[in-house]
């Protein structure tokens, strides 16, 4: 735990210092259930006009059968922002993503312990206070362990963005 909690943080600077370079960027984090802390670093229009890049990084300790596991989740989302002004003050969006993720600890080992894959598809509102954006975000998910099966499974969370 104390190496995830070390790393989420040097990840965290180094977005940060590497978006807030730059203009149509943002950083944020978000806090949800069953994933507990997600950071992430966006860039604004950069695959097409409204459709924004988003890096994430996410993580939680979850109970598994009175046993407690990690589960770490690397990632990237297209994001569609439904309002067209990029300077909106609120707006909706929907997008997907892909990711890789891992699981460990005692009791995980029946629900995949190990390297994973997953796709989501991502639903949300931001509401943007000059640079500050709060957000509630819904994201399905469908995981596919690296034993074989598959899993789905939803996430709801809320957050800030800093935009620069």
């Amino acid at each position: 735990m104390r190496r995830f909690v070390g790393t989420t943080i040097i990840a965290v600077v180094l977005m940060t210092g590497a978006v807030s370079a730059q203009s149509g960027t943002y950083v944020g984090a978000s806090a949800g259930f069953p994933l507990l802390l997600n950071v992430h670093a966006g860039f604004t229009d950069l695959i097409a006009s409204d459709v924004d890049l988003r890096l994430n990084l996410g993580g939680a300790m979850i109970g598994v059968d009175g046993f407690l596991a990690f589960v770490g989740v690397v990632g990237a989302d297209a994001l569609y922002r439904f309002a067209s002004d990029g300077d909106a003050a609120a707006g909706p969006y929907a997008g997907a993503g892909l990711g890789a993720g891992f699981a460990g600890g005692g009791g995980a080992g029946e629900y995949g312990a190990g390297f994973a894959l997953n796709v989501a598809g991502v639903v949300g509102f931001e509401h943007r206070a000059h640079d500050v954006g709060y957000f509630l975000e819904l994201r399905g998910n469908l995981t596919v362990p690296g034993d074989g099966g598959f899993f789905v499974w939803p996430n709801v969370g809320v957050g800030v963005n800093f935009h620069y």
